[in-house]
């Protein structure tokens, strides 16, 4: 796969062009994942507990339902959806159609992303 976007990127016209429209698209999964990363570690001042967060016994501080944290799953894919929705640049999501091409794919991605991840989580904040 990553061979042929490479060969794609050296063989079209203008490769300014698309290493900037890639560079673009990186904004739909980067932003709502950087989001859940700060709405957990801001609150928490980046402190965990380390042998915790390595314990997978049934009933550990980060174990969560089944080992997975639902809230951190749901949370970059709805980021990732509404950042899709408001891209403007390669792909024109039906927003940022409607507001006449504007680009609200960070703004939106972030915010949607962290609101998902801190509502369920904020009693984990409080107390990790």
């Amino acid at each position: 796969m990553s061979v042929s976007l490479t060969l794609y990127a050296l063989l079209v016209s203008d490769f300014l062009a698309t290493v900037g429209d890639v560079l673009q698209l990186t904004v739909l999964p980067l932003g709502p994942g950087t989001a859940v990363y700060a709405t957990d570690i801001v609150p928490r001042r980046n402190r965990h507990d380390g042998p915790a967060l390595a314990d997978e016994r049934p009933g550990g501080p980060f174990r969560y339902t089944g080992g997975v944290n639902r809230s951190g799953a749901l949370a970059p894919a709805a980021g990732v959806t509404a950042s899709a929705l408001c891209v403007g640049s390669v792909y024109t999501g039906p927003v940022a159609a409607a507001l006449g091409g504007v680009d609200l794919a960070l703004p939106a991605g972030l915010v949607v992303a962290s609101g998902v991840y801190a509502v369920p989580t904020r009693h984990l904040r409080a107390t990790g």
